[in-house]
C-alpha cells in the first residue's frame, strides 16, 4: 500500500513539473510571437515615412526609435540562460507589443487624413467601445432573395469590427472583413446608426486618448 501511494505522488509531482514546463514554453512562445509582429509593425512603419503631419513625422521617429531598441532587447531577452530574468522579460514585451499595435493604427489614421489611398484602420482605433456591425453581400443577398429569404437577413454577416477605410482613390468607406478576408459594406441598417456615421468617425476624442497612450501628449 505504501508503494502504491509513493507511486500516486511520484506521479503527481511529475505531472505537475510538467504542466509547469508547458506553461512556461506555451508563455514564452507568446513571447516570441509578440516580439515577432512587433518587429512587423516597426518594418511597416517605413511604408509611411512620406506623411507631411507633424505628429505624423513626430510619431514615427520616437516610435522607430523606441521599437528598434524593443527588438533588440527582446531577441537577448529571449535566450537568455537565467529563467527569473525570462520572466521578468514578458510583461515588457507585451507592453511594447501594444504600444506598436498602437502607433500603428494612429500612423494610418494619420496616413487617411492626409488622403492616403487602400488604408484601413479599426474605425475606433482600438479606444473606448468596440464599433461593430454587420456585413451586406449584395452577391449572396441576390442568391437568397430567390430562395425567398428573409430580405433583412439575405446577405448579412454575424457582427464584426468596423473599419474606417480609403479606397484607391482616396475616399474614405466603412467596412467589414468577413472570414474569408473580403472587405464588404455594413448592411443598410448598420449604415443609418448614429455612431457610425463616416463623418464622425474616429472622433477627436479617440484619437486624443490614442495619441496620450503613444506619448504625443
Amino acid at each position: 500500500m505504501r508503494i502504491f501511494v509513493y507511486f500516486i505522488l511520484a506521479l503527481t509531482l511529475t505531472f505537475t513539473i510538467f504542466l509547469a514546463f508547458k506553461t512556461q514554453a506555451a508563455e514564452e512562445s507568446k513571447s516570441a510571437k509578440r516580439l515577432n509582429v512587433t518587429q512587423k509593425y516597426l518594418k511597416s512603419l517605413d511604408s509611411y515615412r512620406d506623411l507631411k503631419s507633424e505628429k505624423a513625422l513626430k510619431l514615427l521617429e520616437t516610435a522607430t526609435t523606441r521599437l528598434t531598441k524593443a527588438v533588440e532587447a527582446g531577441r537577448r531577452c529571449l535566450v537568455e540562460p537565467d529563467a527569473d530574468l525570462r520572466e521578468a522579460c514578458k510583461d515588457v514585451l507585451a507592453s511594447d507589443y501594444s504600444y506598436a499595435k498602437q502607433v500603428y493604427r494612429l500612423i494610418k489614421y494619420y496616413a487617411i487624413a492626409e488622403g492616403k489611398t487602400v488604408i484601413c484602420v479599426k474605425a475606433d482605433l482600438g479606444v473606448g467601445q468596440v464599433l461593430l456591425a454587420k456585413g451586406f453581400n449584395s452577391t449572396i443577398a441576390a442568391r437568397e432573395a430567390t430562395l425567398g429569404a428573409n430580405p433583412k437577413e439575405t446577405g448579412r454577416t454575424k457582427p464584426l469590427q468596423v473599419f474606417l477605410c480609403a479606397d484607391s482613390k482616396g475616399q474614405r468607406k466603412l467596412r467589414v472583413q468577413d472570414g474569408s478576408g473580403t472587405w464588404l459594406p455594413l448592411s443598410p441598417e448598420d449604415k443609418i446608426r448614429p455612431e457610425l456615421q463616416i463623418n464622425n468617425l474616429p472622433g477627436d476624442e479617440r484619437v486624443s486618448e490614442l495619441e496620450t497612450k503613444v506619448g504625443l501628449k
